[in-house]
């Protein structure tokens, strides 16, 4: 079985009930696979009694910092206990770790030794048992991306933060479709320029009525406005097979 693992929920900025998006993927507690890396990694995991130094790849969607600023963290973290690290990312992201993990002094013998890899330089990744990954570009920033993931038979496609995009992998009946959906409409009309870079509530019910996937779960919620979670279920409200995930929510797949 493929446990998905939703860490956090919220966009930037958290609340007292979720932290930032980031998702944990394995199908053995000894191969554990981390979707962007916000802060407290490592409690999390503990909080989930799972050993944090088996967690050894790790995939950053974009640059942006609540995407990417707990790596440092979770590599200091590691000193002495994990021999080596993978990171998956775009060329823009892996420069930036790379200048921080200097800055930090994280490359000495005592810290995972990382591996670097280009999504965007490969078809397709093999990371653990039957868990297949892919990249394909998304709206939001630059070198930006989504993750579609393979695991056996099934088909579960992470948008990322992103604005609706025509570059979304084929969606359909079969797919577990995991996708931005930050605030409702009436909060994006206030502020118009997230329509550039997020998605709205009443746009991702929209998609799902187009592609109509196996299973929605929306995320990366950006709860500022009092009530704004109750008008995004409001706005998804006829949609069947929709999961709302809350922080430490578990996703099950066979």
């Amino acid at each position: 079985m493929l446990r998905i693992v939703f860490l956090g929920t919220s966009a930037s900025i958290s609340t007292k009930q979720r932290d930032n998006t980031s998702i944990l993927l394995y199908n053995n507690k000894k191969d554990l696979i981390l979707l962007d890396c916000p802060g407290s990694i490592v409690q999390k995991l503990q909080r989930l009694n799972l050993d944090f130094t088996r967690l050894t790849k790790v995939i950053i969607t974009h640059h942006h910092p609540d995407h990417i600023y707990g790596i440092i963290s979770l590599l200091h973290c590691q000193f002495r206990t994990t021999k080596k690290i993978t990171i998956y990312s775009s060329k823009t992201s892996i420069k930036i770790i790379k200048e921080l993990t200097k800055l930090f002094g994280l490359q000495s013998k005592d810290y995972p030794r990382i591996t670097f890899v280009n999504l965007f330089n490969k078809k397709r990744v093999s990371l653990s048992g039957k868990v297949k990954i892919s990249a394909f570009n998304n709206t939001h920033c630059r070198d930006s991306f989504g993750v579609n993931i393979l695991y056996k038979d099934k088909n579960i496609v992470y948008s990322s933060d992103t604005a609706i995009t025509d570059a979304l992998p084929l969606v359909n009946r079969s797919t577990y479709l995991i996708h931005d959906c930050t605030s409702s409409s009436k909060f994006f009309k206030k502020y118009p320029d997230l329509y550039k870079m997020h998605t709205e509530s009443s746009q991702l019910k929209n998609l799902a009525l187009k592609t109509n996937p196996k299973l929605l779960v929306p995320i990366h919620f950006l709860l500022l406005a009092k009530g704004e979670f109750k008008k995004i279920k409001r706005e998804l409200k006829g949609l069947k097979n929709v999961f709302l995930p809350k922080d430490y929510s578990c996703l099950t797949i066979k």
